[in-house]
Protein backbone atom coordinates (compact mmCIF):
# COMPACT_ATOMS: atom_id res chain seq x y z
CA UNK A 1 0.00 0.00 0.00
CA UNK A 2 0.85 3.33 -1.03
CA UNK A 3 1.91 5.65 2.31
CA UNK A 4 -0.90 8.32 2.47
CA UNK A 5 -0.52 11.49 5.08
CA UNK A 6 -2.48 14.43 6.27
CA UNK A 7 -1.87 17.10 8.10
CA UNK A 8 -4.69 18.94 10.50
CA UNK A 9 -3.58 22.08 11.63
CA UNK A 10 -5.05 23.72 14.35
CA UNK A 11 -4.30 24.49 18.43
CA UNK A 12 -3.84 22.85 21.67
CA UNK A 13 -7.16 23.14 23.29
CA UNK A 14 -9.54 23.90 20.39
CA UNK A 15 -12.78 21.72 20.82
CA UNK A 16 -14.00 22.13 16.73
CA UNK A 17 -10.12 20.22 16.10
CA UNK A 18 -10.54 17.57 18.11
CA UNK A 19 -14.04 16.91 16.11
CA UNK A 20 -11.79 17.65 12.88
CA UNK A 21 -9.50 14.71 13.82
CA UNK A 22 -12.27 12.57 15.06
CA UNK A 23 -14.14 13.12 11.45
CA UNK A 24 -10.80 12.64 9.29
CA UNK A 25 -9.87 9.42 11.93
CA UNK A 26 -13.40 7.85 10.93
CA UNK A 27 -13.50 8.28 7.49
CA UNK A 28 -9.75 7.50 6.41
CA UNK A 29 -9.07 4.96 9.61
CA UNK A 30 -5.64 3.68 8.81
CA UNK A 31 -5.12 4.43 5.91
CA UNK A 32 -3.58 7.68 5.78
CA UNK A 33 -1.11 9.07 8.46
CA UNK A 34 -2.64 12.12 10.57
CA UNK A 35 0.00 14.79 11.36
CA UNK A 36 -1.18 17.58 13.77
CA UNK A 37 -0.04 20.78 13.52
CA UNK A 38 0.09 23.37 15.84
CA UNK A 39 -0.33 26.46 13.97
CA UNK A 40 0.92 28.45 16.87
CA UNK A 41 4.49 26.93 16.25
CA UNK A 42 5.23 29.18 13.49
CA UNK A 43 3.99 33.09 12.96
CA UNK A 44 3.55 32.70 9.56
CA UNK A 45 0.49 29.81 10.50
CA UNK A 46 -0.97 31.67 13.12
CA UNK A 47 -1.41 34.35 10.21
CA UNK A 48 -2.38 32.27 7.54
CA UNK A 49 -4.97 29.78 9.57
CA UNK A 50 -5.47 31.97 12.53
CA UNK A 51 -9.48 32.10 11.78
CA UNK A 52 -9.66 29.09 9.50
CA UNK A 53 -8.69 26.11 12.04
CA UNK A 54 -9.46 23.48 12.19
CA UNK A 55 -8.10 23.28 8.70
CA UNK A 56 -7.21 19.62 6.40
CA UNK A 57 -4.31 19.39 3.67
CA UNK A 58 -3.49 16.53 1.67
CA UNK A 59 -1.20 17.10 -1.37
CA UNK A 60 -1.45 20.54 -1.72
CA UNK A 61 -5.14 20.95 -0.82
CA UNK A 62 -6.53 22.41 1.64
CA UNK A 63 -10.39 21.66 3.47
CA UNK A 64 -11.73 24.27 5.76
CA UNK A 65 -14.06 23.85 8.54
CA UNK A 66 -17.14 23.01 9.04
CA UNK A 67 -16.88 19.49 7.57
CA UNK A 68 -18.35 16.40 7.91
CA UNK A 69 -18.01 12.55 6.86
CA UNK A 70 -19.14 12.93 3.60
CA UNK A 71 -17.41 16.16 3.12
CA UNK A 72 -13.92 14.60 3.70
CA UNK A 73 -14.34 11.90 1.63
CA UNK A 74 -15.31 13.78 -1.10
CA UNK A 75 -12.39 16.42 -0.79
CA UNK A 76 -10.08 13.31 -0.62
CA UNK A 77 -11.25 11.31 -3.37
CA UNK A 78 -10.98 14.40 -5.42
CA UNK A 79 -7.25 14.37 -5.06
CA UNK A 80 -4.50 12.01 -7.33
CA UNK A 81 -3.52 8.88 -5.80
CA UNK A 82 -0.15 9.80 -5.66
CA UNK A 83 -1.06 13.38 -4.91
CA UNK A 84 -2.13 12.09 -1.38
CA UNK A 85 0.62 13.30 0.81
CA UNK A 86 0.81 16.23 3.15
CA UNK A 87 2.98 19.07 1.43
CA UNK A 88 3.71 20.04 5.24
CA UNK A 89 4.52 16.70 6.29
CA UNK A 90 8.43 18.13 5.79
CA UNK A 91 7.59 20.56 7.74
CA UNK A 92 5.79 19.26 11.20
CA UNK A 93 6.59 19.29 14.63
CA UNK A 94 5.97 16.29 16.64
CA UNK A 95 5.92 16.85 20.33
CA UNK A 96 5.72 14.61 22.92
CA UNK A 97 6.41 15.15 26.82
CA UNK A 98 10.22 14.82 26.52
CA UNK A 99 10.84 16.24 23.10
CA UNK A 100 10.78 18.45 20.39
CA UNK A 101 11.91 17.59 16.85
CA UNK A 102 11.21 17.80 12.98
CA UNK A 103 10.54 15.25 10.65
CA UNK A 104 12.20 15.92 7.09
Amino acid sequence: MAFHSIALLGTLGCHLCEQAHAIVHHVVGEEFRIYQIDIASREEWVAQYGLLIPVVECGGQELHWPFNDADVAAWLSAIEEPQRVSQLAPLMIIESPKSRRYLR
